[in-house]
């Protein structure tokens, strides 16, 4: 365990000083901002209902499952675990001047295993996978960038986001799986054909 932490304290590093520069000092808080619920919200629902108006309020009923049950299982388990952030895990170090963290945003300390951002953005790209098949190595190209950014951003380790990636993923497929289960019909998006003449 010490091994994998300590491996974990060193890619924190990587990512959060070895890639600072100002253009991703400007980029990754945008980044970041795509795990906020809120925002998946304003930008999926639209895209739901312009796609698939037929099913649209199906798809908001299973959107908003998804994101309350990852929600809900993400806070018993920042509770339960009680890791603490990068900032308050190296205070000493930080202190004897021994580490610099690379900061953006707000200074938080506690709760940090799993990313809420990272577990609500990759339930985003899960569910949206589900629906437009084709498009899912943007969906998740896009989640990967949002928990990255975690790092950058000084808020989360590399394993908080790992984990949240990997319970977002899992949660949602379950959910998926059990509607496909209980409703044959449902099924993803279909493109319209071109029409021929």
């Amino acid at each position: 365990m010490n091994q994998i932490l300590s491996l974990d304290h060193s890619l924190f590093f990587s990512i959060n000083k070895g890639w600072q520069t100002p253009v991703l000092d400007f980029l990754m808080p945008l980044a970041t901002r795509l795990g906020e619920v809120w925002l998946l919200g304003l930008l999926i629902i639209p895209l739901l209902y312009l796609t698939d108006k037929k099913r649209f309020l199906r798809n908001i009923a299973i959107l908003l499952v998804v994101l309350l049950a990852t929600g809900v299982i993400g806070r018993i388990l920042k509770h339960v675990i009680d890791r603490p952030r990068p900032l308050k895990d190296m205070a000493g170090l930080i202190e004897a001047h021994q580490a610099i963290i690379h900061v953006l945003g707000n200074p938080l300390r506690e709760y940090s295993f799993p990313s809420g951002h990272t577990l609500s953005v990759f339930s985003a790209a899960t569910f949206l996978s589900f629906l437009f098949k084709k498009y899912s190595p943007l969906f998740f190209s896009l989640a990967l960038l949002t928990g990255i950014s975690r790092v950058y951003v000084g808020a989360h380790f590399p394993l908080d986001v790992l984990g949240g990636a990997a319970i977002g993923i899992l949660v949602t497929w379950l959910i998926c799986y059990v509607v496909r289960k209980y409703d044959p019909k449902y099924e993803p998006v279909k493109t319209k054909p071109s029409s021929s003449h």
